[in-house]
């Protein structure tokens, strides 16, 4: 079962046996496999969120014509689903974290989302407040609001969107040192392309100094195989 929201779905899935609480609760992403003409392939999903009840959880999917685990995902005819796991260790959040915030650009939204979601389903996590930055398209900014709304996540979450579309130009370095310096992040995930990155790195340096450590996962180069959809 899935509801489309612009250029992604929320796909809701049953919950896998071979994967207990823990994993849901600390694994932002599940490793998905299908089976498609090409062979097997395997992607990873974020995971926006679980119900202990059903035992079922909410996948944030990309509406890819490239993305063939995907299209098995979204349409039967595309491809068959064979194994849903947990992948391999990711990124870590901090055992402490007051202010994180999650900063992406594109395709980079998938990885924020995972972790975004993995922060927020934790009760054991205290913090004062979670804030995501996107970059896009118009229709990118779009969908973002319409998953966060429908993932129970926009009540929670501090949405800052930079609408290229509108604006009408890029994200500069000026333009992040005012957001950082409104938010005050005390840990940054940025993911996004290999100079964004840098950007941002250079704005937090430029704000928070030491205070606020930066996590970054690049596109440059080219991400593995089994990659975030």
């Amino acid at each position: 079962m899935y509801s489309v929201h612009g250029t992604a779905a929320l796909v809701q899935l049953e919950w896998p046996a071979e994967l207990d609480e823990k994993d849901l609760l600390e694994g932002g992403h599940v490793a998905v496999s299908a089976a498609a003409a090409t062979g097997v392939h395997t992607s990873y999903f974020a995971v926006l969120s679980v119900d202990r009840g059903s035992r079922t959880m909410t996948l944030y999917v990309k509406r890819s014509a490239r993305g063939l685990v995907s299209a098995a995902l979204l349409d039967p005819a595309g491809g068959a689903v064979l194994s849903i796991s947990r992948p391999g260790p990711g990124i870590l959040l901090p055992g402490s974290v007051h202010r994180p915030l999650f900063v992406a650009a594109g395709s980079g939204l998938a990885s924020g989302l995972g972790l975004l979601g993995r922060l927020l389903r934790d009760p054991a996590r205290q913090y004062e407040r979670a804030a995501l930055f996107f970059v896009g398209r118009s229709d990118e900014c779009d969908t973002v609001r319409d998953v966060l709304a429908a993932g129970g996540l926009a009540t929670s979450v501090e949405l800052r969107l930079w609408d290229t579309g509108s604006q009408g130009r890029r994200v500069t370095a000026q333009d992040l040192l005012g957001v950082l310096a409104t938010l005050h992040p005390d840990w940054i995930y940025v993911c996004g392309p290999a100079s964004f990155a840098g950007m941002v790195r250079e704005s937090a340096a430029a704000t928070a100094g030491p205070a606020a450590a930066v996590v970054a996962e690049c596109y440059d180069p080219p991400l593995e195989p089994a990659r975030p959809e």
